[in-house]
């Protein structure tokens, strides 16, 4: 009897708790597409610092995060702020949100410029997550673009350069989300993201302006929150405003690239989409845009963002939000679609999946790799230990590299909005395919350089093509020239070279 009592008590605890046991099996089961999209994507950025961390000393790759921390730096030591001395010879500051978000970073941890675009990611996809859960993405579609957004090169590519536009996607998404919900609070949330991404970038004004109308439904509570979100973002526009007066219409594409659009979107051409991603997502546009349905909204997205990388926008961070809703959509269309032979259905999935895994992979041996390197970093060390003053000239990528050690760069890529920019890279072509010492020693003079600054890819191509072209035979004029960091300090290549103007004189 007593057994028995045991049993039934045992039942019945069972029935508690099997509701709580369903509930719980219920929201893992529903939240699996963003479990299964985090631990990949927090996978590959654990390789990826990894081996980081071993080959090039844990040095955050990309030049832009240390003109980005520079500034930073200079805001937290509350220094003057109207010129910047060591850009171009005193090129104006140009201040946006996300120099204050860094500057706050940094009075935490020197470390922040490191995991805080990883965190920011994550909560990209999380945001991407309840907004396809709130429009009634089904669960396949839902689990497919996230994977696909989280191994993306062009997603992992602005998570660990330390991207400003990581940041503002991450608070657009998470506007949006806030936008479609109910209530006081989530109008004020939405609005206040959607100003807050405003100020962090000048594209995601630009898309969240497209957000706020595309969203925007009919009745008085939803026109209030476009309203609230038109306001903000036009607030945050006066930024800008004020900045396009200052330096003139340059600004609007600073940090733009000089490439191609097609180079831009595409990995294989040096941009940030693998092609294999950019083929399927095509096809996904063309299923959409075929079928009934979002086929508006989905016709002025794509234009939207197309119309904003042809003008040389920084927006393959959103473009790669845009691609994985699309070529998630197109594989399920691949999916439920009768194939005659269905082995070739099979083929065509594990095709397309390798294809995905191939271009990660290629994004992450590629992109370890950059610069810069702890070679790089152990030169510009030993030319701050030694400079005498005057500006160091090298190709415009390494310029933020020469700042951020202290020193004047002649050219940096922040050369959008600079006025003499033009006369100033004419310059510096003169003198690098000069061969006439009088005339090179004359523009070194005029323009105050003591300092020449020689990476291995400029020897490669991206400067000059024969080990005597230009500068290069004329740095053979001792009395002129002196190489004062080289292969006799184990330098990868690098060179530095002092500016003696005692034959000029």
């Amino acid at each position: 009897m007593k057994h028995g009592n045991k049993k039934s008590q045992k039942d019945g605890e069972k029935v508690k708790e099997n509701p709580m046991e369903t509930r719980l099996k219920r929201a893992v089961k529903v939240a699996s597409p963003l479990i299964y999209a985090l631990s990949v994507f927090l996978s590959l950025v654990f390789i990826y610092y990894a081996y980081r961390n071993y080959n090039f000393e844990g040095l955050p790759p990309g030049s832009r995060v240390y003109y980005d921390i520079r500034i930073a730096r200079n805001i937290l030591m509350g220094e003057n702020l109207k010129s910047d001395e060591l850009a171009m010879g005193g090129s104006p500051y140009v201040i946006s949100g996300y120099h204050l978000l860094v500057a706050a970073w940094l009075a935490f941890s020197e470390k922040a410029f490191v995991w805080f675009p990883i965190v920011m990611a994550a909560l990209s996809i999380t945001g991407l997550f309840l907004l396809m859960r709130k429009f009634g993405a089904e669960q396949q579609m839902t689990e497919l673009a996230l994977l696909i957004l989280a191994s993306s090169p062009a997603f992992l590519y602005g998570a660990v350069t330390s991207s400003a536009q990581i940041t503002a996607a991450c608070l657009l998404l998470w506007a949006a989300y806030f936008y479609t919900l109910n209530g006081r609070p989530a109008e004020i949330t939405s609005a206040f993201l959607f100003t807050a991404s405003a100020l962090i970038s000048k594209e995601a004004l630009i898309i969240g302006l497209f957000l706020a109308f595309s969203l925007k439904e009919e009745g008085g509570l939803k026109r209030r929150k476009t309203i609230l979100a038109i306001l903000g973002i036009a607030a945050a526009s006066v930024e800008y405003l004020v900045n396009v007066v200052k330096h003139g219409w340059g600004i609007l594409w600073l940090g733009a690239s000089s490439s191609s659009p097609l180079s831009t979107l595409v990995l294989e051409l040096g941009g940030g989409l693998g092609i294999i991603e950019v083929v399927i997502a095509t096809l996904g546009l063309v299923y959409a845009v075929s079928s009934d349905g979002e086929r508006g909204r989905i016709i002025y997205w794509t234009i939207a963002i197309a119309a904003l990388l042809l003008a040389k926008f920084d927006v393959i961070v959103y473009v790669a939000f845009w691609a994985a809703i699309l070529a998630a959509y197109a594989i399920k269309r691949l999916t439920m679609r009768e194939w005659t032979i269905p082995y070739l259905k099979r083929a065509s999935l594990i095709l397309i999946i390798c294809g995905l895994m191939f271009q990660t992979l290629t994004f992450m041996s590629i992109s370890a790799r950059m610069e810069p390197s702890p070679a790089l970093m152990n030169a510009l060390d030993f030319l701050r230990a030694n400079y005498r003053g005057g500006m160091v000239i090298s190709s415009p990528e390494n310029g933020f590299y020469i700042e951020y050690a202290g020193m004047k760069a002649f050219l940096d890529e922040n050369y959008a909005y600079f006025p003499g920019f033009q006369d100033r890279k004419k310059t510096a072509e003169q003198i690098f395919y000069s061969r006439n010492l009088k005339n090179a020693s004359a523009l070194l003079n005029s323009k105050g350089i003591s300092y020449i600054l020689i990476t291995p890819d400029m020897k490669r191509g991206k400067v000059w093509r024969r080990e005597d072209e230009g500068l290069l035979f004329l740095l053979r004029n001792k009395e002129t020239f002196q190489m004062i960091y080289g292969p006799a300090n184990n330098s990868g290549g690098i060179e530095i070279w002092e500016y003696s103007p005692k034959l000029q004189g």
